[in-house]
């Protein structure tokens, strides 16, 4: 698939009209977008979910450590039992925080960028399957939903949707078929 995303053309102005010599100087480098190998797939990933741990660590080790702190209070129970609802409590909230801060993060850099910072680096990018534009944010919110609850059925059942990636030649994952995107890979990047 070798198509230009890149709508971009040379401005010219009425009085002035450019020679194609010119005209190609100033044209965007054609780009070889082939489908996005789930290698590189998975190093973005992995780079991806650094930075989300380091941005979302302070928020939820604030949460750990308040419910460690609300089981030790002067003069509470030993009982380990007693303070469950609590330690319960902050523990859910770290998961939404994390959560909410990973879908955000996610799903502003797919929407404004075409890719988070993992898959830029990898040379990969993100885009509507039928018109090659990025996806919206409530799109991209989804396909990394659907992605989270994948990967996590995959640990379950032998990582069956990256399988189901392998053998696909366009490389759609589970997340793209239902939000109808397409991860592209840059060859010239």
């Amino acid at each position: 698939m070798s198509d230009n995303f890149d709508s971009q053309t040379p401005v010219q102005s009425s009085s002035q009209t450019l020679d194609q010599n010119t005209a190609d100087m100033f044209a965007a480098p054609a780009q070889e977008m082939v489908a996005g190998g789930i290698l590189r797939r998975i190093a973005a990933r992995i780079v991806d979910s650094m930075i989300v741990s380091i941005v979302s660590l302070p928020v939820t080790l604030m949460l750990g450590f308040n419910s460690t702190l609300t089981n030790l209070t002067p003069g509470g129970t030993e009982n380990p039992l007693a303070n469950l609802g609590a330690l319960f409590a902050m523990q859910s909230a770290s998961m939404v925080v994390s959560t909410v801060i990973t879908l955000m993060y996610y799903g502003w850099f797919n929407a404004k960028k075409g890719g988070t910072p993992g898959r830029l680096v990898m040379g990969l990018k993100i885009v509507n399957a039928q018109n090659g534009t990025h996806l919206s944010y409530g799109t991209t919110i989804l396909r990394e939903t659907v992605g989270m609850w994948a990967v996590q059925l995959g640990c379950i059942f032998l990582f069956l949707p990256i399988w189901f990636a392998v053998a696909r030649k366009d490389r759609k994952t589970w997340a793209d078929m239902i939000c109808g995107s397409q991860v592209l890979y840059d060859k010239n990047s």
